[in-house]
């Protein structure tokens, strides 16, 4: 599978049900960045618990369509290649106009196919979104508004990380 294939299908999985496929391409333990810096997450049930919550939020928001526009790729290693992505998503409000973002991902060739080291992510989810965000997703919930808070600053851009001018097209 070479890396752009492998990107269309983890846009796939993200649009999907299936958390278990999609925490399968990371690994199992992965870092994310953003402009306030970096952390590591395990790839266990709170990931899965968050990535269900992701699910949930881009649905609400009408997300209808997200692919990789362009991947470029830098090898790195025999085994690692950093992989530069320009998502492309449109949501029900935008109808066809897409929404662009890009994400940088360090990668390594496991078996067949390749698996998320981890990434990083120019803007910062939190400052675009505000911190009732990651409260609606976390509905009160100690737990899940730690996992949440933190992944909101640097995971997931699909939705939040999009520039001033574009997110009041979801609003």
């Amino acid at each position: 599978m070479t890396v752009e294939q492998f990107f269309t299908h983890y846009a796939e999985l993200s649009r999907g049900d299936d958390d278990p496929a999609l925490a399968a391409v990371y690994a199992p333990t992965f870092f994310v960045a953003g402009p306030t810096g970096s952390t590591t997450f395990a790839n266990d049930a709170q990931f899965l618990d968050w990535l269900a919550h992701i699910r949930t939020f881009n649905r609400q928001h009408g997300m209808r369509a997200l692919s990789p526009a362009a991947v470029r790729e830098t090898v790195l290693s025999p085994l690692h290649v950093l992989a530069q992505v320009r998502w492309s998503a449109r949501f029900e409000k935008t109808g066809t106009r897409a929404i662009e973002f890009e994400i940088a991902y360090l990668m390594e060739h496991a078996r067949e196919s390749w698996r998320v080291l981890g990434y990083v992510s120019a803007r910062d989810q939190e400052e675009e979104c505000g911190p009732s965000v990651c409260c609606e997703a976390c509905r009160g919930r100690p737990a899940a508004h730690s996992v949440l808070r933190r992944g909101l600053r640097a995971m997931q851009a699909f939705t939040c990380g999009l520039r001033e001018s574009q997110r009041h097209v979801l609003a």
